[in-house]
């Protein structure tokens, strides 16, 4: 199932809105597949964001998708009502120079 479809949290439909109505090219940061596009076929799974926090492994990975999508110093990465995901960012692109934002939304 695309990764847009499959997130059931009742606040999802939201960020998902907020995103697709930036215009800008938006991800879903997957505790299990790590930045991912909201068109990326994932299965159904069950992971915490403390295990991932905790897996080095993990967060090479999501380095490697941020280097792969080419951000880097003076770049910006906002994260949509997730205080946690955007300490989870700022842990793994420590010394990138890419700033993680968090915008609210009302409701």
């Amino acid at each position: 199932m695309p990764a847009a479809q499959a997130y059931t949290y009742e606040r999802f439909p939201k960020w998902r809105e907020f995103a697709e109505d930036s215009g800008k090219e938006w991800f879903i940061l997957s505790t299990k597949y790590g930045l991912i596009r909201p068109d990326y076929e994932i299965e159904d799974y069950e992971r915490g964001l403390a295990t991932a926090r905790n897996d080095p492994a993990y967060r090479r990975h999501v380095l490697e998708q941020v280097e792969r999508l080419g951000l880097g110093d003076g770049d910006r990465i906002t994260v949509v009502d997730w205080p946690p995901g955007q300490d989870m960012l700022r842990l793994i692109t420590a010394g990138s120079g890419i700033e993680i934002g968090i915008v609210h939304l009302p409701g």
